[in-house]
This record gives C-alpha cells, structure tokens and sequence, in this order.
C-alpha cells in the first residue's frame, strides 16, 4: 500500500471513530452533514499529496527588530492605485522586508533576491555589501515601480545540493541567511508549461479544482501558487 493510501485510509478511521460522538449530539442528517464534507476535505487534500505538492518556503532579508531602520513611506500616496493612505493603510504595513525572497537559480551560480521598492532605504542597498564564507560577491540591482531586483554571482566551487550562508552587510545593520538549493536543479525537470499566481485563502477543494481546470485546457504541468 502506498503512503498517500495509508494516510488515507488512517485519516478515514480516524473519522469513522468520530462519527458514532457526533451522531450523538445530532440528528443523523447533522451527523452526515459533518462527516461528509469532512471525508470529501481528506480525499481532497490526499489528491493534492498524491499531485506531488512541493512546499517552497521563501527566504527572506529582515531588518532586525532591535534596528532602529525601518522602511518608510515618502508620501501618503499609494504606489498601486495612486489613492491616498488611510490610517489602516500604515498599521497593515511592512516596515522590515528587504527582499521577500532570496533564492538559487537552475545555473546553481546565480542568485536572485527580489522585494519592494526600496523607498528610504535607498542608500543601504547603494552601500550593501554581500559575502559567501568571506568572499565578497558582486551584485546588480535593477529598480522597477513596485519591485527591486538584485542579482548577484558565487564562486564557482559553490555546492549546488546545500545550502548557500549569505552575509548582507548593510550600513546600518547585518542579516546572515541560508539559501537552499533550487527546486528544479537540472533542465530536464524543468516545467513545460508553468502558471504562477496568488491565492488568498481561497479553500482548498476550490484551488484543486482551479488547477485540474487550468490542467486540462491548457495543459499547464507545473503551478506555483502564493
């Protein structure tokens, strides 16, 4: 027996055990209106397993919380719709990242980090110096409207199968972070047809069935959902 059917099937006892405590304190109709969509959930998220569902964590720079920096606004206009800041605008926003994610590249010498726009924090990414083991790394920064892009180069010895110790060096603080390995090493893994995008707490049965759609119609093969 496989491991998704083991899973499956100890997921299903566990509920079947349930099932007698909820009948209890419900009418039957009660007890399958629970345990039915329960059951259906479980089968779902085993698809999803049985998929090959590859959880990417990314890797983000940090201003440290004891860093008197912090990323600022410059005016009380939104950079997306142009509209004016609220009050709740400023509590929900992110005053630490840098960069979002740091991450390896199929080339295994090539690393990319990505984040916002750099706002006030301007002059420390002019001044940023990044080391691998005490070798200092070049890097080019591209800057966009809502996004800045930093490439950077390792050494030539770099082990591609372990992670990567980076060492940022900002003028006012310093992050030491660990890039793993990429995800799709060697280009005969690599997608043919790929989709990324952005869920937002969307359940769960409702993404699955978003991506068999995009699957079958358009034969997309890998999906990258945040």
């Amino acid at each position: 027996m496989s491991v998704t059917r083991r899973i499956r099937s100890a997921m299903t006892e566990a509920i079947q055990m349930l099932l007698p405590f909820i009948a209890e304190r419900t009418s039957g109709r009660l007890a399958d209106m629970f345990y039915l969509p329960l059951y259906s959930c479980v089968c779902q998220v085993m698809e999803a397993v049985s998929m090959g569902v590859l959880i990417y964590r990314p890797t983000p720079v940090l201003i440290p919380e004891d860093s008197a920096c912090r990323r600022d606004f410059l005016s009380r206009q939104s950079m997306v719709d142009n509209a004016i800041l609220t009050e709740a605008d400023y509590r929900e926003y992110d005053s630490r990242t840098i960069f979002y994610d740091v991450f390896r590249c199929d080339d295994d010498r090539k690393v990319v980090a990505i984040g916002p726009p750099p706002v006030n924090l301007r002059n420390e990414l002019e001044k940023l110096r990044i080391t691998c083991g005490g070798r200092l790394l070049p890097h080019r920064k591209r800057e966009y409207r809502k996004l800045c892009v930093l490439e950077l180069t390792c050494d030539q010895t770099t082990n591609a199968e372990k992670n990567l110790p980076l060492q940022f060096s900002f003028p006012s603080f310093d992050v030491e972070i660990e890039v793993p390995p990429a995800p799709l090493s060697s280009p005969a893994e690599a997608p043919h047809l790929g989709l990324m995008t952005l869920q937002r707490n969307n359940p769960l049965p409702w993404i699955l069935d978003w991506c068999r759609w995009h699957h079958r119609l358009h034969g997309v093969s890998r999906l990258v959902l945040y």
